[in-house]
């Protein structure tokens, strides 16, 4: 008899979990966008207020991911997505705002909205590229610091463009994938699968054509992905052995913490940014301070008129 109670008691209780947790869920993300919109401009506040011979070119390639962090937070709240699965197939839409309703252009900010996970890649690795170049004592770090941007921004637009394009014609739901999960959809959501636009990929339950595209699809993602992760550890790893420089709604909360991490983790990683932060004097050198204690010394000893 109580445990039967207490069954009910769950049951009553489960749909208000639900929706509680549906609502923290949603607004989470929105949370950090607004952190990150404080966080970031302090972030540039600290870059240029510091010493330029600390930092010198290095300053516009932390601008240059603080720039990056506002987008990427503007599109988090402006676009915001949910991510969910049903069976052998994953998706994800816009589930709120002003471009929910299924068109060729909402589409194309979903696929763009996906692409910026992809353009992080790019900012990353144009970081760990100038930090090897610094050891080498490039010139592109220096006098040809321009060229470097260039070629920054390059790498930022091929990621974009492959990421976006591989999301807008091939990771595009279909109306089989849409029939799919119809009924799930529905139930989860309230909404008709086929009034929305959706990333989705089928790996089994379809026909061959959807199948192969989607796996296709997953496995061009996924190339994108280790490939970035690869060049990026092998940097790190040369850069350390040539000099050591001191210098389901789980996903889309992740996805919006980005931002606001970013900037913390680098403030918190640079002594310069971190003893600012917090607070903290630089120590005297010991050499500074034994001539100060002589010269006190000297002054007190000294003759008296």
């Amino acid at each position: 008899m109580l445990i039967t109670s207490i069954k009910a008691i769950r049951v009553r209780t489960k749909p208000k979990m639900a929706v509680d947790l549906a609502f923290v869920y949603k607004h989470i993300p929105k949370v950090f966008g607004t952190l990150a919109f404080i966080v970031n401009p302090i972030f540039v506040y600290l870059i240029f207020t510091e010493k330029s011979t600390k930092f010198g070119n290095y300053r516009y390639v932390l601008s240059y991911f603080a720039m990056f962090n506002l987008v990427y937070s503007i599109a988090n709240v402006v676009i915001p997505i949910d991510i969910h699965s049903y069976r052998y197939c994953f998706y994800l839409f816009i589930s709120d705002g002003l471009f929910v309703e299924s068109t060729d252009w909402h589409l194309f900010l979903l696929s763009l909205r996906c692409a910026l996970v992809a353009s992080s890649y790019a900012v990353l690795l144009s970081h760990f590229i100038y930090r090897y170049l610094v050891v080498l004592d490039s010139t592109l770090t220096k006098g040809n610091f321009h060229i470097y941007m260039m070629m920054s921004f390059c790498i930022f637009l091929a990621y974009t463009s492959v990421w976006h394009a591989s999301c807008y014609f091939l990771g595009s739901a279909n109306q089989e994938i849409k029939e799919y999960i119809r009924e799930d959809f529905g139930k989860f959501y309230g909404i008709n699968s086929t009034d929305r636009n959706m990333i989705s990929c089928l790996y089994n339950e379809g026909t061959d054509f959807t199948v192969i595209r989607s796996w296709s699809t997953t496995t061009l993602w996924t190339l994108i992905s280790a490939i970035s992760i690869c060049v990026f550890l092998k940097l790190a790893h040369m850069v350390t052995l040539l000099k050591f420089l001191p210098i389901n709604y789980v996903e889309v909360i992740a996805l919006g913490a980005f931002a606001f991490c970013d900037p913390v983790a680098i403030v918190m990683c640079l002594p310069v940014f971190r003893q600012r932060v917090l607070c903290k004097k630089k120590p005297l050198p010991e050499r500074q301070i034994n001539n100060a204690t002589s010269t006190t010394a000297t002054i007190k000893l000294g003759p008296q008129n």
